[in-house]
């Protein structure tokens, strides 16, 4: 499901989405210069659009931009892994 942050968001305070607790399992960070890219994957404890409480397998892929010295998150991606 594609989204933007603003509707992730809303989800989140409409209650759509609930986030109960996150087991970080694997993480990674490869910087190039002044673009990086973050991958994780975490076990997490949610109950999604209407579901029971399950525990999701999901990995989080960010890409990064760093301008002005300071590092702005380009890209989230999130799957199951």
């Amino acid at each position: 499901m594609r989204q933007t942050k603003r509707q992730y968001m809303d989800y989140i305070a409409n209650v759509t989405l609930n986030y109960y607790s996150e087991k970080t399992e694997n993480m990674g960070i490869v910087v190039y210069g002044d673009t990086a890219q973050l991958v994780g994957q975490s076990k997490v404890h949610a109950a999604v659009f209407g579901g029971g409480k399950h525990v999701w397998r999901l990995q989080l892929s960010m890409k990064a931009v760093k301008r002005n010295g300071k590092w702005y998150m380009t890209e989230a991606v999130a799957s199951t892994y």
